[in-house]
């Protein structure tokens, strides 16, 4: 396990920020940094050099965005099916995400997992798996998903999940 240097966080946290348009980078900075810096030391803590970690139902990746930043070694996966990332949506919209996520060389799934539930992943892929604010907005119990997430969890993996 690594030791967490929240200001290292923070400065990353700031620069993935200033990539996103203004209205978003308002959200990011006023609204969610507390909560990503937390998730983001959480993956850290736990996590080696090099882990392969999956953002279950990531949205526009910021997390990840901010893995990248830190630390080039990772390997950052996110599934999510974007449903709700039009021109509309406080966040920004999909096609403006995929393109810094992918900036960043973070894989990205487009996928309803309500609709196909098993993930494009082998058994036991992914060091760790994150569901942050993502089991509240299920419309049905999240077993499914829990399970189909410790499918892909390597051995002696983890599996952070938050909600509101």
């Amino acid at each position: 396990m690594t030791n967490v240097n929240y200001r290292a966080i923070a400065k990353a946290y700031d620069y993935v920020a200033s990539l996103f348009p203004a209205e978003v980078r308002k959200i990011l900075i006023f609204q969610n940094k507390s909560k990503h810096l937390y998730e983001v030391g959480q993956i850290i803590l736990r996590c080696s050099e090099t882990a392969k970690i999956l953002d279950f139902g990531g949205g526009v990746g910021v997390n990840l965005l901010v893995l990248a930043r830190l630390n080039p070694k990772y390997q950052l996966f996110l599934v999510d099916r974007f449903e709700e990332y039009t021109a509309g949506n406080i966040m920004g919209d999909y096609q403006t995400a995929l393109t810094l996520l992918n900036s960043f060389n973070i894989n990205v799934v487009e996928q309803d997992f309500l609709a196909e539930p098993r993930l494009p992943y082998g058994d036991e892929s992914f060091d760790m798996v994150t569901l942050f604010d993502v089991i509240e907005h299920l419309p049905t119990h999240p077993l499914k998903q829990l399970r189909e997430t410790y499918r892909v969890l390597k051995k002696n993996g983890h599996i952070c999940v938050s909600v509101p």
